[in-house]
C-alpha cells in the first residue's frame, strides 16, 4: 500500500526532511533547476526512498509546487506529518535502513529514540509499513503530549491547536486510505478522531440522498408511468449511497435506519400510487401500464434491503410485497380474471350480466385510544339467474339446513331421554346445548345439503366471491 501523501510529498520531491531550514531548501531548489535548465537528469537524493516508494516528479513545475505547498504555515505542517525528520545520528542511521529497503530495522531504530524526533518518525515508518493503527498511536503522542516540542522541532510558530492539527492528519490519512481507515480498529485511539472522521465521511452521503428525496418529491404528474420511473430512479441512484452509509456506520446506526427508512418509504408510496393506479386502468380495459408496472413494483419492493429499515417498515414492507406478490406471480392470469371482471359479464357463471352487487369490506385500527374503521366496497357483476340463486340460497337452503338438523337433535334428545329415563328438567338442559350445535352446524353444512337434497335443480356457479381479484386485493390489505 503506497500513500500518496507520502510518496508524492513535497519535502520528497524537493530532496530535503521535514525540519530543514529554508536555506537548505532553497539550495536544493537551485540545484535542482540548474540540472532541469541544461536538461539534466536531477541526481539522486538520500531522501528519495525508492526501494519504497514509486518514483519522484522533478520537473520544474513539480518543485515550484512543492515549494508552494511548504510556503504557508498550514501546508508546511500538512507536509510535515507525513515525512521524516533529520535531528542526528539515530535518525541517520534509520534512514540508511529505509533506503536500502528495511523498514522493520528502521522502525527498530527509532522504537529506542524516545525524543519528539522518534516517535515522528516511527510514526511516518508505520505508515510506510502500511500499519496504519500504530500510525494512529503515535499520532496520538505526537498530537498530544509531544505536540509543542514537534512545533518547535519544525521551528514553526502557530496558532493551529494539537486537537486541531491531530484532525488534519487524520482527514489527510482518511482521503489516502479510506478503506482501510474504514475498517480500523479504534480502540484504544481518540473517540473524538473517528467522531470527526464520521461525520466528515457521513454527511456528504446524507446531503445526496436528501437531494435525490426532495428531488423525488417533487414530481406532481400522477400518471403511473412517470410515478413508477420515479420510484425507480431514487431506488437506483440511492443504492450506491445507502450501501456506502452502510459502511460508514452500523446498519442499526439511528443516522442509516432515518435515511433509509426516508428513502424507502417514499420509494413504497410512489410504487404503491403508481401499481394502484395501473390497476385502476386495467379494470377499465387498458392493460397495458399494468404488463410493465405490475411485475416492475413488485421487483422493486423485492429489493429493498430489510436490514437497513425500522422493524415498523420492515413489516409494512413484507405486507405490501405479498399483496405485489399476490397480484404479480402470474400477470397473464391476474390481467385475464381483472378483465372477466367487467359490467358485460357475470363473475359467477361467465353469461351475460345485467346487475351489480355491492360487497363491503372493513378493516380496524388503534391508535393510542382511539380506533378507526376504514371501508371499501367492492363492485361484483351479477346475472340474473344468479342473482335469484343467491336469494334462494339465503332462504329457503338455510331453511332446509335448520329443520335437518332440529330433527337429528331431537331424535338424539328422545333417545337419551328414553335411555337414561330423564325427568323434564333433565330432558331441558339435554336440548339446549343440542339446539346450539344443531344451529351452528346448520350454519356450516346448509349449502352442502341443499346440493345433496336438490342435485337436479341447483345452479352451479364457476366461481366463488373470494376469487375476484378486486375482493382479494382488498383482502390482501387487511379488510375483511
Amino acid at each position: 500500500m503506497v500513500i500518496e501523501s507520502i510518496a508524492s510529498n513535497s519535502y520528497r520531491v524537493l530532496g530535503v526532511y521535514a525540519n530543514s531550514s529554508k536555506r537548505d531548501i532553497l539550495s536544493k531548489k537551485g540545484k535542482f533547476n540548474a540540472f532541469l535548465r541544461v536538461k539534466k537528469t536531477v541526481p539522486a537524493q538520500p531522501t528519495d526512498l525508492t526501494s519504497l516508494l514509486p518514483p519522484i516528479d522533478r520537473s520544474i513545475d513539480a518543485i515550484n509546487k512543492a515549494e508552494g505547498d511548504i510556503s504557508i504555515i498550514q501546508g508546511q505542517l500538512q507536509q510535515s506529518m507525513f515525512w521524516f525528520v533529520n535531528t542526528g545520528m539515530k535518525d541517520e542511521e534509520a534512514m540508511k535502513f529505509l533506503n536500502s529497503g528495511a523498514t522493520d530495522n528502521a522502525i527498530r531504530v527509532w522504537r529506542g529514540v524516545k525524543s519528539v524526533n522518534g516517535v515522528h518518525n516511527l510514526m511516518v515508518s508505520y505508515l510506510l509499513a502500511g500499519n496504519l493503527r500504530d500510525a494512529l498511536l503515535n499520532a496520538s503522542r505526537v498530537f498530544g503530549p509531544l505536540y509543542n516540542d514537534w512545533l518547535d522541532m519544525l521551528s514553526v510558530h502557530t496558532d493551529i491547536t494539537s486537537s486541531e492539527a491531530a484532525l488534519m492528519f487524520v482527514e489527510r490519512l482518511n482521503t489516502d486510505c479510506p478503506k482501510e481507515m474504514g475498517k480500523m480498529d479504534w480502540n484504544g485511539l481518540p473517540a473524538v478522531w473517528r467522531k470527526h472522521l464520521k461525520s466528515q465521511n457521513v454527511n456528504p452521503i446524507i446531503d445526496e440522498l436528501t437531494k435525490l428525496l426532495e428531488k423525488s418529491k417533487s414530481n406532481t404528474d400522477v400518471s403511473p408511468m412517470i410515478v413508477f420511473n420515479v420510484a425507480q430512479n431514487l431506488f437506483d441512484n440511492s443504492k450506491p449511497l445507502l450501501e456506502e452509509l452502510s459502511k460508514q456506520v452500523a446498519s442499526d446506526d439511528l443516522i442509516m435506519r432515518s435515511m433509509a427508512d426516508k428513502i424507502y418509504t417514499e420509494v413504497l408510496k410512489n410504487t404503491i400510487d403508481c401499481f394502484n393506479n395501473s390497476f385502476d386502468e386495467l379494470k377499465n380495459g387498458n392493460d397495458g401500464n399494468f404488463r410493465v408496472i405490475g411485475p416492475g413494483c413488485y421487483n422493486l419492493v423485492k429489493e429493498m434491503n430489510l436490514n437497513w429499515v425500522s422493524d415498523v417498515l420492515k413489516q409494512r414492507i413484507e405486507k405490501n410485497l405479498k399483496t405485489l406478490e399476490d397480484n404479480c406471480s402470474d400477470i397473464e392470469d391476474t390481467i385475464n380474471q381483472v378483465s372477466v371482471s367487467s359490467e358485460d359479464i357475470c363473475w359467477f357463471c361467465g353469461e351475460h350480466a345485467e346487475l351489480k352487487k355491492e360487497y363491503k369490506f372493513t378493516r380496524s385500527e388503534t391508535n393510542g385510544n382511539t380506533r378507526y374503521t376504514y371501508s371499501k366496497t367492492v363492485p361484483v357483476y351479477l346475472c340474473d339467474k344468479c342473482e335469484h340463486e343467491m336469494k334462494q340460497r339465503d332462504s329457503w337452503t338455510n331453511t332446509v339446513a335448520v329443520v335437518f338438523f332440529v330433527i337429528i337433535a331431537l331424535v338424539i334428545i328422545l333417545f337419551f331421554n328414553f335411555w337414561l329415563e330423564w325427568e323434564f328438567w333433565g330432558f331441558v338442559f339435554m336440548a339446549i346445548p343440542v339446539a346450539l350445535v344443531a344451529g351452528f352446524l346448520s350454519g356450516m353444512f346448509s349449502d352442502k345439503i341443499r346440493r345433496w337434497l336438490d342435485k337436479d335443480n341447483i345452479r352451479e356457479f364457476k366461481r366463488d366471491i373470494d376469487d375476484h381479484p378486486l375482493v382479494k386485493y382488498v383482502k390482501s390489505e387487511g379488510y375483511s
